[in-house]
C-alpha cells in the first residue's frame, strides 16, 4: 500500500458511492430524521445520532458553518460543538420526519461546501485504506490485475462502505466459477434476466442483462463475475441490487435505481 493513498482516488470513490444515491450532487446529500439520527450529511451519511457528524463539523469550523447556513448555522454549531441538545434543535427543523425547506437548503449548502467536502474525504481515509488493502490482496492473487487500479479500488471501496467486504469470497471460488461454464458472462446475464417483478431492482437487472452480454475487457469481465458471486452472499431480497450496482462499477456502465449510469469519468482508466 502506498504511504499515502492518492486523495483524488478517495475523492473519486466517495463521488462514485454517493452518485448512486444522489446522482446530481452526491457531496451535498442530506437526510432528515427518518431514522432517529437527527440529520445525516454527505456521501457516507455522517449523523448526530451516531456521533459521527460532530467531529467533522468542528474541524470544518464555525465560520464555514455560519457562512453556509445564515438561518440555522448558530444552532447547528451549538449542537455540533457546544454540547447543546441536538434532538431539540433538529426537531425544530422538521415537519414530522420531513426537513423544512430552509433548513434543507442550508444543510445542503454546507454539506457541499469546500470545507465540508474536505472533511468528508479526510474522514473516509481509514475505510479507504482498508479497501485499498483488500484490492491489493485481490490484485496480487489474480494475474489479470497485477496491481491496484483506480476502478478496482473504487469497486472495493463501494463494497466496504455498502456491503461490508467480500464475506469470505476467494480467488479460488472465482476460478472455479470461470471454469464451470463456457460462458460465465452469459450465465450471469441469464440470471439477471430471469429475476421476477417482485424483486427490488428487477427492471434494472433486465436492462443490465442486455447491456452486459457484450464482452468487456478481461479485467472488467472478471470484476463482473466477482460482483455476481458476491451478490449471492447478500440477503436474498437485495442480491439483484448489489449486482446492479457492483456490475455497473465493473463495466463502468449499467442501470442502477432506474437510471442509466456512465461511470467512466469518475472511475478513470485501468
Amino acid at each position: 500500500m502506498p504511504t499515502t493513498l492518492p486523495r483524488d482516488w478517495i475523492s473519486a470513490a466517495l463521488e462514485l458511492t454517493g452518485h448512486f444515491e444522489e446522482a446530481d450532487a452526491p457531496w451535498s446529500a442530506v437526510s432528515g430524521n427518518f431514522d432517529g439520527m437527527g440529520v445525516s450529511l454527505g456521501v457516507l451519511q455522517w449523523n448526530f445520532g451516531q456521533g459521527s457528524l460532530q467531529p467533522l463539523v468542528r474541524r470544518a469550523g464555525r465560520a464555514s458553518v455560519e457562512a453556509a447556513m445564515p438561518t440555522i448555522g448558530a444552532a447547528f454549531w451549538a449542537a455540533s460543538a457546544n454540547g447543546a441538545d441536538w434532538r431539540t434543535i433538529v426537531a425544530a427543523w422538521h415537519d414530522g420526519k420531513i426537513l423544512k425547506a430552509v433548513p434543507l437548503e442550508e444543510l445542503r449548502a454546507f454539506t457541499g461546501s469546500a470545507a465540508f467536502v474536505d472533511q468528508q474525504i479526510d474522514a473516509s481515509s481509514k475505510v479507504a485504506g482498508t479497501a485499498y488493502k483488500l484490492a491489493s490482496t485481490w490484485a496480487n492473487s489474480d494475474p489479470l490485475f497485477g496491481a491496484v487500479s483506480r476502478p478496482l479500488f473504487c469497486w472495493f471501496f463501494d463494497l466496504m462502505t455498502q456491503n461490508g467486504g467480500l464475506k469470505g469470497l476467494t480467488i479460488a471460488e472465482l476460478d472455479r466459477f470461470r471454469a464451470s461454464t463456457a460462458d460465465p458472462i452469459g450465465l450471469v446475464c441469464d440470471w439477471l434476466a430471469s429475476q421476477p417483478s417482485s424483486i427490488s431492482g428487477f427492471r434494472d437487472a433486465r436492462r443490465n442483462a442486455q447491456l452486459w452480454r457484450t464482452p468487456g475487457g478481461p479485467r472488467e469481465d472478471a470484476l463482473l463475475l466477482l460482483s455476481y458471486l458476491r451478490c449471492l452472499r447478500s440477503s436474498a431480497p437485495w442480491q439483484v441490487d448489489v449486482l446492479n450496482r457492483k456490475g455497473s462499477i465493473a463495466r463502468a456502465a449499467g442501470w442502477v435505481h432506474g437510471e442509466r449510469q456512465n461511470l467512466t469519468r469518475i472511475l478513470g482508466s485501468w
